[in-house]
């Protein structure tokens, strides 16, 4: 068939690829969600006019129906770990028909000496169960390419395409050992990145485990912080003690909150155990809420890290340095006004050990 015809074909259809392209990418946005499963990022595009015609020309005019071009519509999947693109793999079989003459896993069938992106290409369609809903009934007969690869994968890919090589083909030989490296470094850094999440979940088991057993060689970091939020008994009842003073709904503690809190605890090796923490809350639990009570002037969001960050505030304000409270919020970033803060807490420190 005639390209033009082809071409003219598609530009007059072209709106019902692009809507399907974009009805592809947020359904497989909410399978993934639905099923629990991560990813980095979602795109799709549709095949420009220019791009269609550069590729009927180069297959020297075999195709006879845009039913034949598979790659009109695309969905890339962007994950952060190697073993996402497996769980990702296997829901796309599950949910859509896979046309297995054009699917390729790139990740096996390239040779192990030779230089490449491994990624997962999948040519899917909707099943009949999707297209019998009024949505997506026009979008019949309409295949749509899907590549599933790992953000390092995805590097590997763009970078490659800036340089302008798929092959080894007319690369200087000199180079072509730098490409062999760099792949080499890619995919150990894949494996490697994974290797590191799955040990961070088996110390997790593990703080879990020893946590109210072991608490004296639990070292405090991210993962035993927040198991101690979460699970601690004195933590929680100090958490439910300063919620029922101040009339708080304490909200799940976020990243930029967690690791302040460390930086709290650490600093100056006031806190390094979760055993630390115990005998710390034994020891100020009562300052701890004079203080919160007396300090806070306007509520705002406060999360459940609260009584651990006036925790760590009671060890410092016991030492009645204003040099030393004002080195602590220092360290903490805080700059500005810190005298007249330091001298403020230590304050409210003196009143707390006058009414005793």
């Amino acid at each position: 068939m005639n390209f033009e015809v082809l071409v003219n074909e598609f530009v007059a259809k072209e709106n019902v690829y692009r809507a399907y392209s974009e009805e592809i990418e947020n359904l497989i946005r909410k399978l993934l969600r639905d099923k629990g499963l991560g990813f980095y990022s979602i795109t799709s595009r549709t095949k420009d006019k220019e791009s269609l015609k550069n590729k009927i020309i180069n297959k020297d005019q075999k195709y006879q129906s845009l039913s034949e071009i598979t790659d009109l519509c695309g969905v890339r999947i962007i994950t952060y770990y190697t073993n996402e693109v497996d769980a990702i793999a296997d829901l796309l079989e599950n949910e859509f028909v896979v046309d297995g003459d054009n699917t390729i896993d790139k990740r096996k069938a390239i040779d192990p000496d030779k230089f490449g992106y491994l990624s997962l290409h999948y040519v899917l369609e909707l099943n009949e169960d999707r297209l019998k809903l009024a949505e997506y009934s026009k979008f019949r007969g309409i295949k749509v390419e899907i590549q599933v690869r790992t953000i390092l994968q995805h590097t590997w890919a763009e970078i490659n395409h800036d340089l302008g090589y798929k092959s080894k083909i007319g690369i200087p030989r000199e180079v072509q050992r730098d490409f062999s490296r760099l792949a080499g470094l890619l995919e150990l850094a894949d494996k490697e990145f994974l290797g590191i999440r799955e040990n961070l979940r088996e110390y997790a088991v593990v703080v879990n485990e020893k946590m109210g057993k072991n608490d004296d060689v639990i070292l405090i970091d991210d993962v035993s912080i927040r198991e101690c939020i979460k699970n601690n008994s004195l933590v929680k009842e100090l958490n439910q003690k300063i919620s029922e003073k101040m009339g708080w709904n304490l909200l799940d503690v976020s990243d930029d909150s967690i690791n302040e809190t460390i930086n709290r605890l650490i600093w100056n090796n006031n806190f390094q155990t979760i055993e630390d923490i115990n005998n710390g809350i034994g020891e100020y639990n009562d300052l701890i809420v004079f203080m919160i009570k007396r300090m806070f002037i306007e509520i705002s969001p406060i999360e459940e890290c609260v009584g651990l960050d006036y925790l760590a505030l009671c060890k410092v304000v016991e030492t009645r340095s204003i040099n030393h409270i004002v080195s602590f919020y220092k360290k903490l970033g805080y700059s500005g006004g810190l005298e007249a803060f330091a001298r403020r807490q230590l304050k409210i420190y003196e009143e707390y050990l006058n009414q005793r």
